[in-house]
């Protein structure tokens, strides 16, 4: 049985610290690229309000959901595979530090990509429900 141990128990910290740090352990995947070719973003209450199926509210929404977008890289898939790999790591910091979260990579809303700030060439691959 694999089980994880909390790295911070005793720091007294706020949500925001804890996604922070996960992802910084997401940026240390390793790889050819000179940069990681994924970014870990807060939902804007729009893009939240379609994931939770309600009407935006900009109270409290942005830290329970994390949208992970990619540079759409390479043919045969590596900055793909890097991608998930730093998705690994950072729900792993997550639970390292207590904090229960689930990844859905498949079945996102319509209309989700319009309401993220995609930069040219970036796609959203999925997204990280933070619970607490």
């Amino acid at each position: 049985m694999y089980s994880l141990t909390t790295r911070y128990p005793a720091a007294p910290c706020g949500l925001a610290d804890v996604l922070e740090r996960a992802a910084r352990e997401a940026e240390a995947v390793p790889g050819a690229y000179a940069s990681a070719p994924w970014r870990f973003l807060a939902a804007s209450p729009a893009a939240a309000a379609l994931l939770e199926g309600r009407e935006p509210s900009a109270e409290g929404w942005d830290d329970r959901w994390v949208i992970v977008v990619c540079h759409r890289g390479d043919a045969v898939g590596h900055v793909k595979e890097r991608a998930y790999t730093a998705v690994q790591r950072y729900l792993l910091s997550l639970a390292a530090e207590g904090v229960e979260a689930t990844w859905m990579g498949a079945g996102l809303p319509m209309g989700l990509d319009q309401n993220v700030e995609v930069k040219p060439g970036e796609d959203v691959i999925g997204v990280i429900r933070v619970a607490g």
